[in-house]
């Protein structure tokens, strides 16, 4: 924010009246003309809100008091804004475009901050909507370029268009600015006992669960009024016995009709667990009281289901209910409990439902404390303004509460406020302003300049090995969130011997000081190339580790150096002719690492054959372009000695003639899928492999088949001659079955059943025709069933259970783990894979 000088003349701020509010009509009070380029200059970027002006600096400016100006200005984080002292969810508020009474503003020239809540649209003193159109069309009213009383093309605000608002919305609206006054309301003492963003929150649920269960919030929205919705839920929360009873009831029957035995989740939908996992107060008590005395008479469960309380029995509670209760699903809950060593047991529900998991009730209590405001990963590391990796490793240090890890980046539990805890410990180590001595840099130049990790300078920090200080509160206030307001002493940093590699490193950080990719970095230490050892801190690696990799091996960048030429290929080349094993390899060859001396030996030898480089070939993605394959794909082929380099060539280029020579021996099942009727690379190997050609290499050498052209083409073009002859591709003897039995003994549908045939992956009897009758012979559908495997088979092999989503979670745990489906779509119906391929994949995750 710029440094304006304070206004000539003083305006006082009236009861409600944000700092923004404020500041234009203090600029109108003093004359200001450009108004649009005053405001600028004071709040900085025109893509902010309003509401990331300073209250202080606006206070400072108009001649007003500080505290009130800041208690009534919105406070706008990235999930929750602070309102006149309460807490809110940010969707709740909304400074970009505004909101009035007409009649308030004709009455008194100044702008309330609880029009701008999403949640209030009336205006209880007049009885009228609020409006945010002054007459310019259907344009929003900005704040920026428009005055106090009228907008840029003159129209007044206060003559704007007047609509009676309904009792139940006044009713709601006139409660919620009452809570921001401070002043309760004596009929509702329930009420005020609830924070007032869980109030907003749960009357807007509750809102639209009674207008539209099955519409999302913003569908809801979008087909009512907004202040329509919460004032629904207000009314709702009047008098929960009776309007709650009715609720219930109304959601019951849109879902099972009058009659029928169904679960309570089935019959309340996702209600149930809403109220379930409401928090401890005398709302949320009431709720789930009305709920289960409703449940008690009007939705008799399925026999085997435990009635007790509504929820729970006397001795334990079902893990599907408790997983409800605490806000997540049943097998992430299931791996919760077994993570925590958290004893359950397995339940017999009644004939024909299985076994599911229970928990004792106190278990589950305890549970439920500690689970109580979890946040995830992503939260947590976007409120400290950390990447996910040093989040991940503060969290493994144990500098944050951490409830469970997770695997990768994926269902971490942490406690409720844990970044709120962390960043307030930082502010606790951190020295008074103008009281620090030393070279202050952000923590992002101070682990990029020490080669530390961010998590690793914190974790310094936090210890008081090396002092910090708050960079300022108006940069906090601006945007400079969690620990980039933070900055530390470079020169205590450097002092302690981070840059001379005395200190321990954690892996990331090691990785970085060797120049290695974090890919790269888990080959060598898996290799045990570097060996690592456990601190309080989490896994460190030592500088002798670090001084001895150096010295017993070399990366690829290091060895291009030395061969003086400008691409990692010919080094590659180089280590491959001479005998050379990497001693741990990467996903690229930049990433190779190397035994040092018979590396150097190599690369010396090879140098001398590029002093004298001849003129410069194919580049390798021209030369991938015209082959059609993948950069790495020409990469395999140069390893494999099926493609060469120009020999001499300081850029691992290609010599045209050798693309052309390659062009006309081999071919790819690709090019072959294009020039037939047949749209499947796999169908094509089947095809090949039935008629006798035998791949000059492929998979996992490869990553695609490659065939020597002049037999593959020979054998396709006999396929055709008897496709037009009117004969099957591939003859059939022995039963054959028909579509529906191909589904039962596959385990798919006929949708894609057909599409398995149309690609050539299925072979029927007879050319298939769409829309006629599909019949397979036994042995055909045998064969696959042994080569192929569908999803939802290796969700049984892994052990799940469920009824719906098996084939979709494994699915997405496979493509994570790198395997190649054979079928994907959009093209098909569902994912098919590799038999033998996924189940080695799923005995190497410990799923099978």
């Amino acid at each position: 924010m710029r440094q304006v000088s304070p206004l000539p003349r003083k305006v006082d701020q009236q009861e409600g009246e944000p700092a923004y509010a404020l500041l234009i009509r203090a600029l109108e009070a003093n004359g200001t003309r450009r108004l649009y380029t005053t405001v600028n200059r004071i709040a900085g970027n025109r893509s902010e809100s309003v509401a990331q002006i300073d209250p202080v600096e606006v206070a400072r400016i108009c001649k007003a008091d500080p505290a009130p100006l800041v208690h009534a200005t919105p406070l706008v984080g990235t999930s929750t804004a602070t309102v006149m002292g309460h807490t809110l969810s940010a969707d709740q508020v909304g400074v970009r475009a505004r909101r009035w009474c007409p009649a308030c503003l004709a009455e008194s020239r100044y702008y309330r901050v609880w029009w701008d809540l999403q949640p209030i649209t009336s205006c209880p003193t007049h009885g009228i909507k609020l409006v945010s159109s002054c007459g310019c069309g259907d344009g929003t009213v900005r704040w920026r370029s428009n005055r106090t009383m009228h907008c840029a093309a003159g129209h007044a605000f206060s003559a704007a268009a007047r609509e009676a608002a309904t009792a139940d919305v006044l009713a709601f609206d006139s409660y919620v600015i009452g809570r921001l006054l401070g002043k309760c309301d004596p009929g509702l003492p329930s009420l005020d006992e609830v924070p007032l963003g869980d109030l907003l929150s749960l009357c807007g649920r509750l809102g639209r669960a009674s207008i539209d269960p099955d519409a999302t919030l913003y569908e809801v929205r979008r087909g009512h009024d907004n202040g329509r919705v919460h004032a629904e839920g207000f009314r709702i929360l009047g008098d929960i016995p009776a309007n709650a009873g009715r609720l219930f009831e109304d959601v019951r029957t849109r879902n099972v009709g009058q009659g029928g035995r169904h679960g309570l989740r089935y019959c309340y939908g996702k209600l149930y667990g809403y109220i379930l996992r409401l928090p401890e107060h005398t709302v949320g008590d009431a709720l789930r009281h009305a709920l289960h005395e409703h449940a008690g008479h009007h939705a008799p469960v399925k026999v085997g289901k435990r009635s007790g309380s509504g929820f729970r029995s006397d001795t334990g509670i079902p893990l599907v209910v408790a997983a409800d209760a605490v806000g997540i699903t049943y097998p992430l809950f299931r791996d919760l409990l077994d993570h925590l060593a958290i004893p359950h047991r397995a339940r017999e529900l009644g004939q024909g439902n299985g076994l599911r998991g229970e928990m004792s009730l106190a278990d589950f209590e305890e549970l439920r404390r500690r689970l109580e405001g979890f946040q995830r990963l992503a939260y947590v590391s976007s409120e400290l303004g950390l990447p996910v990796t040093d989040t991940v490793e503060l969290a493994l240090a144990g500098r944050l509460d951490l409830i469970a890890p997770g695997k990768g980046v994926a269902n971490w539990f942490f406690g409720a406020g844990a970044a709120e805890k962390f960043l307030a410990a930082l502010r606790t180590a951190a020295v008074q302003a103008g009281s620090e001595a030393g070279r202050y840099v952000s923590l992002r130049v101070a682990a990029r300049d020490c080669g530390l990790s961010m998590a690793g300078v914190l974790s310094l920090v936090l210890d008081g090995v090396v002092p910090s200080r708050i960079h300022g509160a108006t940069h906090a206030r601006r945007g400079d969130h969690g620990v980039r307001a933070f900055e530390v002493d470079a020169d205590t940093l450097a002092s302690l011997g981070a840059l001379t590699g005395e200190m321990d490193l954690t892996p990331a950080s090691a990785a970085r000081s060797l120049g290695l990719s974090q890919s790269t970095m888990e080959a060598v230490v898996e290799a045990g190339l570097i060996l690592t050892h456990g601190s309080p801190d989490g896994v460190r690696v030592s500088a002798a580790e670090i001084d001895r990799f150096r010295t017993d091996f070399a990366t690829a960048p290091e060895l291009r150096r030395a061969m003086g030429v400008r691409s990692f290929m010919p080094v590659a080349a180089a280590m491959a002719a001479a005998g050379v094993e990497p001693a741990a390899t990467g996903p690229r060859p930049m990433e190779m690492v190397y035994h040092r001396h018979p590396a150097m030996a190599a690369c010396v030898e090879a140098a001398a054959r590029y002093a004298s480089p001849p003129a410069r070939g194919e580049s390798r993605v021209s030369a991938a372009r015209q082959l059609r394959v993948s950069p790495t794909m020409l990469r395999q082929l140069i390893d494999t000695g099926l493609l060469s380099m120009q020999d001499g060539c300081r850029f691992g280029s290609i010599a045209a003639d050798e693309v052309a020579r390659f062009k006309a021996t081999y071919v790819l099942t690709s090019e072959l899928a294009e020039a037939s009727d047949v749209h499947s690379s796999r169908a094509i190997v089947s095809l090949l492999t039935d008629s006798g050609v035998r791949p000059v290499n492929g998979p996992p050498t490869l990553h695609y088949h490659l065939y020597d052209r002049r037999e593959a083409e020979a054998a396709m073009q006999a396929r055709l001659a008897k496709s037009r002859a009117g004969e099957p591709p591939v003859p059939s003897s022995g039963p054959a079955l028909g579509s529906v039995e191909v589904c039962e003994r596959l385990g798919t549908n006929k949708t894609m059943v057909s599409q398995l045939a149309r690609a050539g992956m299925l072979t029927p009897e007879g050319p298939f025709k769409r829309g006629l009758a599909l019949t397979v012979p036994l042995s055909e559908v045998e064969r696959f069933a042994r080569t192929y495997v569908f999803a939802n088979e290796l969700g049984r092999l892994a052990g799940r259970d469920q009824l719906h989503g098996t084939g979709k979670t494994v699915t997405a745990k496979l493509l994570r783990n790198g395997l190649r489906p054979i079928c994907a779509r959009p093209e098909f119906q569902t994912f098919v894979f590799d038999r033998s391929e996924a189940e080695a994949l799923l005995r190497r995750l410990d799923l099978a």
